[in-house]
């Protein structure tokens, strides 16, 4: 059962684009599910967002709730920049985050994922303007890696050092996330203190509950099997992500092909 919401917290996401544009990816979905987390956990949730959809169309609603959650959408503009990317989100996110900020009593968890643009500094500014009261919480969600790109490079000089010494708590997924967190924090000079958590995704098995964690047991995956029709003895790959070509599933369908008729 899902606690009363909190008059004394506050959780405030900010992102470009929101649930229910999963298009864009994993980050969105998990943003989302964050939410609902802490909206059950009996957090006052708002998620503040962009109007852009996954098909680069604006979104119609402008306030919406999900799962309780209110969403705020505000302009993105000129969405053709979106493809590259890019998002120009209108700085009124900065001024909606600022007004929730100051009508909370007590503390303002701010959680952005990206690592560049106009929203991860909006998180900055809100985190400067209020140092005691925002807790600044950033997930990359596979956003660390290094790009040859003269943008990049001039984005991080400028701002990426800022990011990342504001910074409260640093979600990772895995150790490689972990890794590239410190990198980034020895690259800039800047103090890790204790504020990389490592947040791994979860999976919901049937016997989760009985003190093994997530790992998924025997029985259930010979159930699956069965469930599927597969064979025990069968080799099986996972893919999990959106079927796209930028995600290397056909060439890994591929390399399946090749492997198993030079091998069968």
């Amino acid at each position: 059962m899902r606690k009363a919401p909190s008059t004394r917290f506050e959780y405030i996401q900010l992102t470009s684009a929101y649930a229910p544009a999963f298009g864009f990816g994993g980050p969105i979905r998990l943003m989302y599910e964050y939410a609902k987390w802490m909206a059950d956990a009996g957090f006052s949730v708002a998620v503040i967002t962009g109007d852009v959809n996954h098909d680069f169309t604006h979104v119609a609603k402008k306030k919406e709730f999900l799962y309780g959650i209110e969403i705020r959408r505000v302009r993105v503009w000129w969405h053709r920049l979106v493809r590259k990317n890019i998002n120009l989100v209108s700085t009124t996110m900065l001024g909606l985050a600022i007004r929730r900020v100051c009508q909370t009593p007590g503390p303002v968890i701010v959680h952005v994922w990206e690592v560049r643009g106009l929203v991860p500094l909006y998180g900055l500014v809100l985190k400067k303007l209020f140092p005691g009261k925002v807790v600044l919480v950033h997930s990359a969600f596979g956003q660390l890696h290094y790009k040859n790109s003269m943008l990049r490079i001039m984005y991080d000089r400028l701002f990426l050092r800022p990011l990342l010494a504001s910074m409260d708590m640093g979600l990772a997924q895995n150790d490689h996330e972990i890794n590239r967190y410190r990198e980034l924090l020895a690259q800039y000079e800047v103090n890790e203190y204790n504020r990389l958590v490592l947040f791994p995704l979860s999976v919901n098995t049937k016997e989760g509950n009985k003190g093994i964690g997530n790992m998924i047991t025997v029985n259930e995956r010979l159930d699956l099997r069965r469930e599927y029709g597969i064979q025990d003895d069968v080799f099986v790959c996972i893919f999990l992500g959106r079927l796209h070509p930028a995600k290397g599933i056909i060439r890994a369908i591929d390399a399946f092909l090749a492997f198993s008729a030079l091998y069968s």
